[in-house]
């Protein structure tokens, strides 16, 4: 078989439907594919069906017909929902938990993906969903390491992370200017916009966000009238915006957009503006955020993100500095760190925390003085960090003895710290 290779393989869970698209080796642009078979039908449904008396499971839509075909009571609908409320199915007397049944669906998508695509390799695995938590993390992580993908290749982002990863490897002229996402699934209707601030070193990027399920929701859109409405108030809405808010390009996605009933704020944005509709947004946007990297000069800050460097104090050549432990910028579900260290008359480590854009530190103080008393410049110990979610991280400081002199005791200190 001739080898094929591709960059990566960006797979987005939103509410009630995922998507999948791709880099190849030597693509600038992600691609956007179909499990289905001669069919560019790109929302997958977050439905399992287990075949009658097999260990077989089906995915999607081809769920949708079996159980249609077959015994409804096999199928496994909206698998994101009982992952995130931690429910059970039970399925001819078995049990499946909401962990088991979307580590299912997602196996199935990555199979499919290769039998469509004909990859034998794949350099990277994001998946992305809208507020990933350490479960999701935990799961998707262990799921591609079975399947062989080491640890570092795996990752983990919010849709907000990969809808600036999408907007940023497009040409310039499209986010010249600010850039707005128009979201809406059956629950929110949320408005993102892409802002930036020169700096000394380059370009900040942020992303504010404006919940608008209060005047839009996704009822309104069943009936006549009700679209009408909403076009009403999208527009007004744009129209007010416009006012004071320069902005260059619009992308909507979400099943609220899957019909084109605001062809009025349609109207209005692409006056001046460019405009965009797309149901795969955050897959695109996932395959290609490996390329986040090649932005040297550009800091994002946005959901997803962590927004404050974090570093530990320590002593090199008589003088006191500061050593880089995680920066502003990354993913939360990829910022991690350890260090050993050699102590020396100390029984504790201390924290620097910063931001970005401020010269104020903050110094928090961690102990270890449970571990064994040595003399000076013997004891060595590791420092861990790493984040738990968006707004807390834990370090993990850890006995390592001294070489063939001393050993480890064992003791570990643990502590978790809130942003």
């Amino acid at each position: 078989m001739e080898e094929k290779i591709i960059r990566s393989l960006g797979i987005d869970l939103s509410p009630g439907f995922a998507s999948i698209s791709y880099m190849e080796e030597k693509g600038s642009v992600p691609v956007s594919m179909s499990i289905c078979v001669d069919d560019e039908k790109y929302m997958i449904p977050m439905l399992l069906y287990k075949k009658e008396n097999t260990g077989e499971w089906l995915a999607g839509d081809e769920a949708g017909f079996a159980a249609e075909n077959g015994r409804p009571e096999n199928l496994a609908d909206r698998i994101d929902l009982l992952f995130q409320q931690q429910e059970v199915k039970y399925i001819e007397g078995k049990e499946y938990s909401g962990e088991t049944l979307l580590q299912e669906y997602i196996r199935i998508l990555f199979r499919k993906a290769r039998e469509r695509i004909g990859f034998t390799t794949v350099n990277h695995i994001i998946v992305t969903s809208d507020s990933p938590d350490i479960r999701l993390k935990h799961l998707v992580s262990g799921l591609f390491q079975t399947l062989g993908f080491a640890k570092e290749k795996i990752h983990v982002k919010t849709h907000t992370e990969t809808y600036v990863s999408y907007v940023l490897c497009n040409k310039r002229e499209i986010w010249a200017n600010d850039v707005t996402l128009f979201q809406m699934d059956e629950n929110e209707f949320i408005c993102q916009n892409i802002t930036k601030r020169r700096v000394k070193n380059g370009l900040v990027i942020f992303v504010e966000e404006e919940n608008l399920t209060g005047r839009i929701s996704y009822n309104m859109l069943k009936t006549k009238s009700g679209r009408e409405q909403a076009d009403d108030i999208l527009l007004s809405y744009l129209q007010e915006d416009y006012k004071t808010h320069i902005v260059s390009c619009v992308f909507f996605t979400g099943i609220g957009f899957y019909d084109n009933w605001y062809r009025k704020s349609a109207a209005e944005i692409c006056r001046r503006r460019k405009a965009f509709k797309g149901m795969n947004l955050f897959a695109d946007g996932a395959a290609v955020s490996i390329q986040d990297e090649e932005y040297k000069d550009i800091l994002i800050l946005c959901e997803g993100k962590t927004l404050l460097n974090i570093g530990i104090l320590i002593e090199k050549e008589g003088n006191e500095e500061e050593f880089s432990m995680l920066r502003a910028g990354q993913s939360w579900t990829e910022s991690h760190n350890s260090q050993e260290l050699i102590v020396d008359d100390i029984s504790h480590v201390s924290l620097v925390i910063s931001s970005p854009f401020q010269e104020e530190r903050q110094l928090i103080e961690v102990d270890f003085d449970e571990f064994p008393q040595r003399r000076d410049k013997t004891m060595c110990i590791e420092v861990e960090l790493g984040y738990v979610n968006e707004k807390s991280f834990e370090i993990t400081i850890s006995d390592k003895g001294f070489g063939p002199f001393f050993a480890s005791s064992g003791k570990k200190i643990r502590k978790r710290i809130s942003l």
